[in-house]
């Protein structure tokens, strides 16, 4: 029989490669839905409708910081209509991935910012920071957009903080 040693640093060993496995295993579908957003981010910003529609699920809904819904359709006749921002930068961080079988919760912050020209020739510095839920579905092999709902939004102008919401379930 081992000694008592022996057998705490086998326990020990066991749950160092387990926990090891799991971080890899989560570091995987961080890196995956990484991947998407940076998909979703250059298909919006080219106006590509089809490569938007192609990351979300059948049945997407979108719902705003007051709790208005949108459809997929509606979504993307909206983005249709957008205007083209040269000095629009933005970027997507990941505060979490939780993954129960074939569907996945993200919640994201959005940050932008940008510079905009008012009528009069004065510049204004814009930044909007977005805190979202968005839940994700596997369907057949790939991962969709099933639906989104912001949190928290706050828009900025000239360091000056003008909106801060958050979602009225919160």
């Amino acid at each position: 029989m081992a000694k008592p040693s022996k057998l705490a640093l086998i326990g020990f060993l066991l749950v160092c490669l387990c926990f090891g496995a799991r971080i890899g295993y989560a570091q995987t579908f961080s890196d995956t839905f990484e991947k998407l957003y940076a998909e979703m981010k250059d298909a919006m910003s080219r106006r590509d409708t089809n490569a938007v529609a192609a990351l979300l699920a059948p049945g997407f809904v979108s719902e705003d910081i007051s709790g208005k819904v949108q459809s997929a359709e509606q979504m993307l006749v909206e983005l249709s209509g957008l205007p083209q921002d040269a000095n629009k930068k933005s970027q997507t961080t990941l505060l979490s991935v939780d993954i129960r079988g074939n569907i996945a919760n993200v919640t994201q912050r959005y940050h932008m910012n940008t510079t905009k020209v008012t009528a009069g020739g004065d510049s204004k510095a814009i930044e909007l920071n977005a805190v979202s839920n968005d839940t994700w579905k596997l369907i057949d092999g790939s991962w969709r957009q099933v639906r989104t709902v912001t949190r928290q939004l706050d828009y900025i102008v000239n360091g000056k903080a003008l909106v801060h919401k958050t979602h009225e379930s919160n």
